[in-house]
């Protein structure tokens, strides 16, 4: 059982002299008797603590020597503990949160300081920006009109009561399209309906290639557990399809992709760093039977490795993310070797819509029948920039 810890008490060391010369001359008072059994039992406590495997250096400090900080709720924790007959009131008005509608913003801080406290893991409506918002007016009074209550003010404006509420739903979303067919009973001519303007859209939106590359890529959520969690929502879809959509999107994204090497070759500051990797279109039997065409395997060479590098500029991070055969210092000397002075295609088509060798135009969404879209799109590899 362990040791109840002793009461701490100052003694200096004139005071333990002259109780051992007391003791010594067999002149011991009442009250050394007492000193010595506190001694004792300290001397014990000590010896039982150090035995402890879970005693730190720390904790022995602390023992010895008090606490390292000055505040009063350590070194004065009997004199703060709070006044009943004075706190009940406060208790009262602080312990519980002012009642609100459910989802509404947070109350302001405790003792109306304004400042909500941090930690509490609660979001303002004001928070949720990629939400749908609804606006609900009310059915019978507007800004304006008289007060229904005193039928003497007017009513104007006030901030809206808000109301978060959460719904759950697979990652990607299907809609099946039943088009009605009928058939003559005589001829035998079939009529299906028409087809709505959505089903002329691809397939896989653009929004379900960037939601798999998220949770692949930016989330770590591989394809096979996506599989899984789409087959638990009833709308499937399979981990090598979710791949060939992605690998599409990519193709697309390719002149972004370059964009970001180039503005990382002029950053400020660079870091690089590697781990292996396995890719098995570049290991055993496979890499010997059919090698990628663009892979000018050393046979000298075996690693892979994944190596990444972040560059600083204009107060902006880029990292940028390459596998294969070369290590972390290869990789950064191909980044750091892009000429600064070739123009991308993002630039390209900022200045003059352009190559920049002049040789082919770059088509934009917005040239495409979209002008609301500024969002700058590679259409075809053709309307690549041929200079890459």
């Amino acid at each position: 059982m362990a040791r109840k810890m002793p009461e701490i008490i100052d003694v200096n060391a004139r005071r333990l002299e002259e109780l051992l010369a007391r003791a010594v001359s067999n002149t011991l008072r009442e009250d050394d008797t007492q000193l010595l059994r506190q001694i004792f039992d300290s001397y014990m406590y000590l010896f039982e603590l150090v035995g402890d495997k879970n005693t730190t250096i720390a904790r022995l400090r602390k023992l010895f020597f008090g606490a390292s900080t000055e505040k009063a709720s350590k070194l004065f924790r009997e004199a703060r503990q709070p006044d009943v007959s004075r706190s009940s009131g406060d208790d009262n008005a602080t312990s519980e949160p002012a009642h609100s509608e459910p989802g509404s913003e947070p109350a302001m801080g405790a003792a109306g300081h304004g400042k909500a406290p941090r930690g509490h893991g609660r979001y303002g409506a004001r928070d949720y920006s990629g939400a749908c918002h609804v606006d609900v007016p009310h059915p019978e009074l507007s800004a304006g009109d008289g007060c229904p209550e005193c039928v003497q003010g007017t009513l104007y404006d006030q901030p809206p009561s808000t109301f978060v509420r959460f719904t759950g739903q697979a990652p990607l979303q299907a809609t099946v399209y039943r088009r009605q067919r009928l058939r003559c009973n005589l001829c035998g001519k079939v009529f299906t309906a028409p087809a709505p303007k959505e089903m002329d859209r691809p397939k896989y939106d653009q929004t379900a290639c960037s939601m798999i590359g998220l949770l692949k890529y930016g989330n770590g959520m591989p394809f096979n557990r996506q599989q899984q969690l789409q087959r638990n929502c009833e709308i499937p879809l399979a981990a090598s399809t979710q791949w060939e959509i992605v690998a599409a999107g990519a193709t697309a994204m390719t002149p972004v992709y370059e964009e970001h090497i180039r503005q990382a070759a002029q950053g400020e500051v660079v870091h690089n760093d590697d781990t292996t990797v396995k890719i098995l279109e570049l290991m055993g039997k496979r890499a010997e039977d059919s090698p990628p065409p663009d892979d000018p395997h050393d046979p000298n060479r075996t690693g892979l490795f994944t190596s990444g590098v972040v560059a600083n500029r204009a107060g902006r991070r880029i990292a940028l993310f390459f596998s294969g055969r070369q290590h972390a210092g290869e990789n950064l000397s191909d980044v750091l070797q892009l000429p600064a002075q070739t123009m991308g295609c993002v630039d390209a088509i900022l200045a003059q819509g352009r190559c920049p060798t002049g040789q082919q135009p770059l088509r934009t969404r917005a040239q495409e029948g979209d002008p609301a879209s500024q969002e700058l799109h590679v259409l075809q590899d053709s309307s690549r920039c041929p200079s890459r």
